[in-house]
């Protein structure tokens, strides 16, 4: 009996080790604080900018660049302000080049860093859920600087996905840019895996955890159990209804809203734009398909092309 007892608690020990890996490994890519260090900053781009602290809705303090409208276009008065949501991994840096012919065609420009990221408080992210509340507080800060025009936000992959869900629950958010979108966070992290199984800069941690959460994803008993395990490491709670943003796109209603994608985007395909494009109620709505771009690549490929659809989508407003 001695024997039974003692190979039965090592058996339940060994459990509580697996169980307890496999939610730390099954979200250790959503915990922790990321991209600290900036690629670039704006006066490398010839810009005059502020940098300013505002709190997220939640409390969480933020960091952004307030960059003014500059040049000719910006003589009188703003034509608008457009809030820059960065993806996964960036930070503000990372939206400088959208924000620098943003700024030059007369529009102030507002590249923040969400939660967790860049110079912003927090130690975890979200699917854009939370993040929503990032962009809330952005456009918060904006209104109190008495700003004219409309305020705009444009993000990239889950800072698209933030922008939609903020501009759902906050009419002050005219209109929409989502560059490089996706509909659902268990589709999109099965095109992750699948894409960091294969890169060769990845971590042995990070490809395990990623296809050990896209494993149990597969079933809802395993993604109940990785929302207890995120749980357990933050003490949030997110609820199953954010997983796929198509309820935020028809929330927003008559907006307008302009969604961005690669051609060659394996994270998010074009087909989620064009899911969204069509729930999308606005009678001003457009979908544009990048050419040779993947998933970073949506400016950088076409800048030219880029530049060309965000300004005529942004001429509608005024």
């Amino acid at each position: 009996m001695k024997r039974w007892l003692v190979a039965l608690s090592v058996v339940a020990l060994l459990l509580a080790v697996v169980v307890v890996a496999a939610g730390y490994l099954s979200t250790m890519s959503a915990v922790g604080h990321f991209a600290r260090s900036f690629k670039a900053v704006p006066e490398q781009y010839g810009l005059r900018a502020e940098e300013i602290s505002f709190p997220s809705l939640d409390g969480i303090n933020l960091k952004g660049w307030w960059i003014p409208a500059q040049g000719t276009l910006a003589q009188h008065m703003a034509l608008g302000t457009v809030v820059l949501a960065h993806g996964n991994g960036g930070n503000r840096s990372s939206m400088l080049s959208r924000a620098a012919f943003l700024a030059e065609n007369g529009y102030n420009a507002f590249p923040i860093d969400l939660r967790a990221h860049g110079e912003s408080g927090g130690n975890y992210m979200t699917p854009g859920y939370l993040e929503a509340l990032d962009i809330l507080g952005a456009v918060a800060a904006a209104k109190r600087r008495g700003e004219s025009g409309p305020i705009l936000v444009l993000g990239h992959s889950y800072g698209a996905r933030a922008a939609l869900w903020a501009a759902a629950q906050s009419n002050d958010i005219s209109a929409v840019i989502a560059d490089s979108g996706f509909v659902s966070v268990y589709g999109t992290l099965d095109h992750i895996a699948a894409h960091v199984g294969t890169d060769p800069t990845a971590s042995f941690g990070q490809k395990f955890g990623l296809r050990m959460a896209d494993t149990l994803a597969q079933t809802s008993w395993a993604r109940a159990f990785m929302e207890s395990a995120f749980y357990w490491r933050t003490g949030v709670r997110l609820p199953s209804r954010f997983e796929d943003v198509t309820p935020a796109v028809l929330q927003i209603g008559n907006r307008p809203i302009l969604f961005i994608v690669g051609e060659n985007d394996v994270i998010a395909p074009p087909a989620d734009s064009q899911h969204l494009y069509e729930a999308a109620q606005s009678p001003l709505k457009a979908v544009v398909v990048i050419a040779g771009a993947d998933h970073n690549t949506t400016f950088t490929t076409n800048p030219d092309l880029y530049k060309a659809n965000v300004l005529d989508f942004l001429r509608t407003l005024n």
